[in-house]
């Protein structure tokens, strides 16, 4: 995910302040989002700091660009969904 002012990225901020290539976020393979701050001008920020290398993202952190604030929403596990059985039978609740 890409934030920026090209036409090809994922999330478009049209001001000129910001980067042509701003920030990315990308996901590794322990299913981690590294946040990545390509702007040396108007550097990306964390939670109200700059930061220089790449960071790993939490769910609700948030990332501001310019003016520009965005919150991050990565819960790791999903909350199992609770489900009545049909049958007359069984009044038990399902875990699916």
């Amino acid at each position: 995910c890409f934030h920026h002012r090209r036409t090809e990225c994922d999330i478009r901020i049209q001001l000129p302040q910001v980067s042509k290539e701003h920030c990315k976020i990308e996901v590794n393979e322990n299913k981690e989002a590294i946040l990545t701050n390509l702007s040396t001008v108007n550097p990306t920020q964390l939670n109200g700091d700059c930061f220089q290398q790449p960071v790993p993202l939490k769910h609700g952190d948030v990332l501001t660009i310019i003016d520009r604030s965005f919150r991050f929403e990565y819960p790791l596990q999903s909350t199992p969904r609770k489900k009545h059985s049909r049958s007359p039978k069984n009044e038990t609740l399902q875990v699916i």
